[in-house]
């Protein structure tokens, strides 16, 4: 059976298919707009992106690269409910260390409790942990992960030009300046946690894209 490409959930009768990518309803579907768009970028300018986030400082701590995904990967649990989440990091090493242990001592203190899931999804959960922490993406250049999370910043940022909403520049996600204090040193973003700009919108994204990403003929 599909599985849905914004939520996960397992598809057994109908939801909403657009191009290759199948989603569970309506909603996921305009939630996973940026998945359909990251189709149609080029995989040149999707590498260039990459690189450029490779090359810079971790959005998380402001020390050096290089900057990659580095997935986390987290359960809780009680008796009535188990919920877990694996979550791709833009950082350093340094920092994906960090999120990569804490993700082991949450799902270890916390994702038992739950029967049958907590039982049999902890340890898988304390396992990727630990293969992340033995593998980490390559020092050299840009992971595939960073490659689709450059695509999908590309795609953010298209949705945010075309709403007249800023994204941000590590992450690509939409955010509004009215959501944060003014008198803030500085503000982070919701999702990756780097510093944002409290400029208008920084949606650059080359016009000939643009245009190609609009085309509906495409």
């Amino acid at each position: 059976m599909a599985q849905c490409a914004y939520c996960g959930s397992t598809i057994a009768f109908g939801g909403k298919r657009e191009g290759e990518l199948r989603f569970c309803n309506a909603n996921c579907l305009e939630k996973g707009r940026p998945l359909i768009i990251a189709q149609n970028i080029p995989d040149d300018l999707a590498l260039t992106r990459a690189h450029e986030i490779h090359g810079s400082k971790c959005p998380r701590c402001g020390g050096h690269g290089p900057v990659d995904v580095h997935a986390s990967h987290t359960i809780w649990s009680d008796v009535h409910h188990t919920s877990w989440r694996s979550t791709p990091n833009i950082c350093c090493r340094r920092c994906g260390i960090k999120l990569q242990l804490s993700g082991v001592l949450t799902s270890f203190v916390l994702g038992w409790w739950g029967f049958p899931a907590g039982l049999f999804v902890t340890p898988i959960q304390i396992g990727r942990n630990i293969l992340g922490l033995l593998r980490p993406p390559p020092t050299g250049q840009p992971s595939e992960a960073l490659i689709h999370a450059a695509k999908l910043s590309i795609a953010h940022q298209f949705i945010g030009r075309q709403r007249g909403r800023n994204t941000c520049p590590h992450c690509g996600a939409l955010y509004e300046l009215a959501d944060y204090r003014e008198d803030a040193p500085k503000i982070l973003c919701s999702r990756c946690k780097g510093e944002i700009p409290r400029t208008k919108a920084s949606n650059q994204v080359p016009e000939d894209t643009a245009r190609k990403l609009a085309d509906p003929q495409h």
